[in-house]
């Protein structure tokens, strides 16, 4: 009986670690909303396991990589409320009371994560004079969006040796509080799996490399499903299209 205690205990702290590991990766969040409109603009779909990020790590991203930002941005190097380079440079839709621009929603499941929503392609700023302040129309076309240079950037991030520890917690802590706990899972966990799925991400969507860029305003959205979720072959078809509007659709019918 005594040879056989320590290899209870031993499996009774696996249990444990299981279900701490099982809690941080999966305790789920609500969101609530007080309008339609709000909804559209931060709400869920419900990718938050396969395709979200880690907020903390997520809003480091364009301060620890701003080279890289620059690179594959559109509009030039945006910059946030705090002076750093900021996700506004991939032509998105930022409003002042927001960490991050119009269509990225922000959620917990086991830690607070991002992903996108359709108000990031379907969201159009406008300004009606050259000095006015810019207006949003949501559901407008995204014309200025440049999908495919956002996701460049975060694949590029991902293959740079300073995706690490030693190199995101210390822009991560200036922006997240993090305590002891958090910042060894983080360093541990978050950001070695966040690197390892963008690059996952990347190789399966590396079509994107050989076929004509999408341009901001544009994407295609039917490489998608054909190459990832239904796994077919790869063709010389090219599906680039404009973001439509989401108004009025029923008069488009046919």
């Amino acid at each position: 009986m005594s040879r056989g205690k320590p290899t209870h205990y031993l499996f009774s702290a696996l249990v444990l670690l299981l279900v701490f590991v099982g809690w941080q990766l999966f305790r789920d969040g609500k969101q609530d909303f007080t309008n339609e409109l709000d909804r559209f603009k931060d709400g869920s779909l419900g990718a938050e396991l396969v395709a979200g990020i880690p907020y903390p790590i997520f809003r480091a991203l364009p301060q620890v990589f701003p080279d890289l930002l620059e690179r594959h941005a559109s509009l030039g190097p945006g910059v946030d409320q705090s002076g750093g380079a900021a996700y506004e440079a991939f032509g998105l839709a930022p409003e002042a009371d927001r960490p991050l621009p119009i269509g990225f929603s922000i959620k917990r499941l086991g830690v607070v994560r991002v992903t996108i929503n359709c108000a990031l392609c379907h969201t159009t700023t406008y300004r009606l004079t050259p000095d006015d302040t810019p207006r949003h129309a949501h559901g407008g076309p995204g014309h200025t969006v440049n999908v495919q240079g956002l996701l460049r950037f975060l694949f590029a991030a991902a293959h740079d040796p300073r995706f690490t520890a030693s190199g995101m917690l210390p822009i991560i802590e200036r922006q997240s509080t993090l305590d002891r706990s958090e910042r060894a899972m983080y360093a541990a966990l978050w950001i070695p799996l966040t690197r390892l799925a963008l690059r996952i991400a990347g190789d399966q969507l590396s079509w994107m490399e050989e076929k004509p860029a999408c341009e901001p305003g544009r994407d295609d959205a039917f490489k998608l499903p054909k190459f990832v979720l239904t796994q077919a072959p790869w063709d010389d078809t090219v599906g680039n299209t404009d973001f439509p509007a989401l108004w009025r659709r029923g008069e488009r019918t046919g």
